[in-house]
């Protein structure tokens, strides 16, 4: 008595079957069903917040004001750059991890470290030497327009110099006094 045993299908005759293009059709219209649910209730909360309204008017001031709308793309670029590179590293850790790559995941994932860290660290570095060069920028105008308008009460540092009568030393003005009578 033999006994046939049914052959196991190849994996590209199990991707060809019927029941593999049913199983992906249905997977596909539900990722497009929640796309469209998605997509339906950003819509809405957008529409219920005014937001659409509010990026009008945000569009409108920075066309109006060109250097704000320098500053408010390098700021969305330099914290878009770090989210970027975790997003895209975390995938490809999870691809790798399914993959069976182990060894490949693990220098990705120190590439990565080492690569938003020093983007993350540069960014900081600029961003404190810009700040201090327009904070000694700002002092050294106040002070030129302190000296600009010939009184002492402009200066920015008016207030953290002693005044000439209170550190006149009494023996000082004396001896001042007494040189003016000869």
């Amino acid at each position: 008595m033999c006994v046939s045993v049914p052959k196991e299908p190849s994996p590209r005759e199990h991707a060809n079957s019927p029941e593999a293009e049913t199983f992906t059709s249905i997977v596909i219209m539900y990722l497009n069903m929640l796309r469209d649910r998605l997509v339906a209730s950003g819509r809405k909360l957008m529409t219920d917040l005014h937001l659409y309204e509010m990026m009008d008017e945000a569009a409108i001031y920075l066309a109006q004001h060109p250097i704000l709308t320098v500053v408010v793309i390098a700021v969305a670029i330099s914290c878009g750059i770090p989210v970027l590179m975790f997003v895209v590293f975390a995938i490809l850790t999870v691809l790798f991890t399914f993959a069976g790559f182990i060894v490949i995941e693990g220098t990705l994932l120190t590439v990565g470290s080492v690569l938003l860290c020093g983007f993350v660290l540069a960014i900081l570095i600029i961003l404190v030497t810009i700040a201090a060069t327009v904070g000694v920028a700002y002092l050294g105008f106040i002070e030129v327009y302190g000296l600009l308008q010939n009184s002492p009460e402009n200066s920015a540092l008016a207030h953290f110099l002693p005044r000439k009568s209170a550190t006149q030393h009494p023996t000082v003005s004396s001896t001042a006094q007494n040189l003016h009578e000869d």
